[in-house]
C-alpha cells in the first residue's frame, strides 16, 4: 500500500511543480475596482478613468452593465499607466481615448474590437507591444483603424500570444477616417442670441462619437445620450451667445459632432433650426445646413521593419538576404526589399545592413525601428 502511495506521489509531483511553474508565470489577473471609472450605463462607455493603477485591467461590467466602449478622452494624460488589458465584448475605442499616455508599454485588444478611432492612440511613444487575444488574423484584420495612431501601428503585434503573426508576412488593416462636422447656422443679429435645432444622419452608415461645444457658444447642451441618437439617427441641440455687443450676421460654427463611417457609401448629415431669438424672445433669421460626403476607406497592409524574408522573424537570415542582395546575388525565395529599406530613400544600402547586424547584436539606441510594424507605401 505504502509503495502505491509513494508511487502516486512521484506521479503528483510533476503536475504540481508545473502548476506552481504556471502560477508563478502567470499569475492570476485581476480587474481594476469599478469604482476607478466614470461610466456612462446607457451606452455602455467608460468615460473617464479615474483610478491610480499602473497596470490596468478594464473590468467586463460596471454596475452589471458591459462594457462596449472606451469613451472619447477616457485615459487620456494617463502618463502613470504603462499597460492595459481592454476585455472582451468593447466594441470601439474612440478618439484620444489613450492621447498622450506617455508611460503606455502594452496593451491588449479582444476580439470583439471593430474600430479604432482617430488619434486613440497619438502621442503614446513607449507603445511597445499589441497583444491580440484572437487565434485568427481574419478577426484583427477586421478592425477598422483610424489615422495618427503611428506609435500603436508601428508598435509591435502579437497573435494570439504569437509574436509573428503566424505565417503571413503582412497583415491588412481596413482605415477610415472619422468625419468631423463643423455644424453651421447662418444667423442675422447684433448681440445675444439664443438657438436650438436638431442633427440628423443616418445611424446604419455613421456612428456618432461626440459632440463638441465650440468656446464661440459657451452655453451648449448636445445630446443627453450618445445611444439614443444612434436609436434614432438624430439628436437635440441648443446653445446661446450672451456677449453684448457683437455682430453675428453670417454663417457661424455652433458645435462639432465627430462620425465613425460603419460603411462604404455616400451619406448626408443635415441640420435644422427650431427656435431663434434674441436678448428680447424676438424671432431672428436663422437656418441650418446640409453636408455630403464619402465614408469610403482603404486597406493598408503592416509588416516588420526587418523582416526581408517575410516570415515575421527578424533574425541572422534577414542578415545574410541583406548582405547577399548588396553583393548582388540572385535572389532565391521572398526577398521585400522595402523591410531592409530603414531611411525610406528607395535603396538598401551597407549603412542599413550595418543597423540590421546591430540589431541583432542587441544595440541599443538604433535610429531605425528595427523589429517595429512599418505600413507599406
Amino acid at each position: 500500500m505504502k509503495k502505491n502511495y509513494r508511487s502516486f506521489q512521484k506521479r503528483l509531483l510533476p503536475v504540481f511543480l508545473a502548476m506552481a511553474l504556471a502560477i508563478a508565470l502567470f499569475p492570476a489577473v485581476t480587474a481594476a475596482s469599478e469604482s476607478d471609472f466614470i461610466f456612462d450605463e446607457s451606452s455602455g462607455s467608460i468615460l473617464k478613468y479615474i483610478g491610480t493603477e499602473t497596470e490596468v485591467v478594464i473590468p467586463e461590467t460596471i454596475g452589471g452593465v458591459p462594457v462596449q466602449v472606451i469613451g472619447r478622452e477616457a485615459f487620456m494624460n494617463c502618463s502613470a499607466v504603462t499597460s492595459i488589458v481592454v476585455p472582451e465584448g468593447v466594441t470601439s475605442i474612440r478618439g484620444w481615448a489613450f492621447g498622450n499616455c506617455d508611460s503606455l508599454e502594452k496593451i491588449t485588444l479582444p476580439t470583439s474590437l471593430r474600430g479604432v478611432s482617430d488619434f486613440s492612440f497619438k502621442e503614446c511613444g513607449r507603445l511597445s507591444d499589441v497583444f491580440f487575444v484572437g487565434e485568427e488574423l481574419s478577426l484583427l484584420e477586421q478592425i477598422d483603424f483610424g489615422r495618427e495612431n503611428d506609435s500603436f501601428l508601428a508598435a509591435s503585434w502579437f497573435l494570439n500570444g504569437d509574436p509573428y503573426l503566424k505565417n503571413t508576412p503582412c497583415f491588412e488593416i481596413f482605415y477610415h477616417e472619422d468625419k468631423t462636422i463643423s455644424v453651421l447656422v447662418s444667423i442675422q443679429s447684433t448681440g445675444t442670441v439664443a438657438i436650438s435645432g436638431e442633427l440628423f444622419f443616418d445611424p446604419n452608415v455613421l456612428e456618432l462619437e461626440s459632440v463638441i461645444g465650440l468656446d464661440f457658444f459657451p452655453t451648449f447642451i448636445g445630446p443627453f445620450s450618445i445611444e439614443s441618437a444612434m436609436e434614432t439617427g438624430s439628436f437635440e441641440y441648443a446653445a446661446e451667445f450672451s456677449t453684448s455687443p457683437v455682430n453675428l450676421s453670417g454663417t457661424l460654427p455652433v458645435f462639432l459632432a465627430v462620425f465613425r463611417p460603419k460603411a462604404d457609401t455616400v451619406t448626408s448629415v443635415r441640420s435644422t433650426v427650431s427656435s431663434c431669438v434674441d436678448k428680447d424672445l424676438n424671432d431672428i433669421p436663422c437656418s441650418g445646413s446640409e453636408w455630403s460626403f464619402s465614408t469610403t476607406g482603404e486597406i493598408r497592409r503592416l509588416c516588420f521593419w526587418g523582416d526581408v524574408d517575410g516570415d515575421y522573424r527578424v533574425n541572422t537570415k534577414d542578415k545574410v538576404l541583406v548582405s547577399r542582395y548588396l553583393a548582388k546575388w540572385t535572389m532565391a525565395g521572398s526577398f521585400h526589399k522595402a523591410a531592409a529599406d530603414f531611411n525610406k530613400d528607395g535603396n538598401v544600402t551597407s549603412a542599413e545592413a550595418v543597423v540590421l547586424a546591430r540589431h541583432l547584436a542587441k544595440w541599443t539606441g538604433l535610429p531605425y525601428p528595427v523589429g517595429k510594424r512599418y505600413t507599406p507605401a
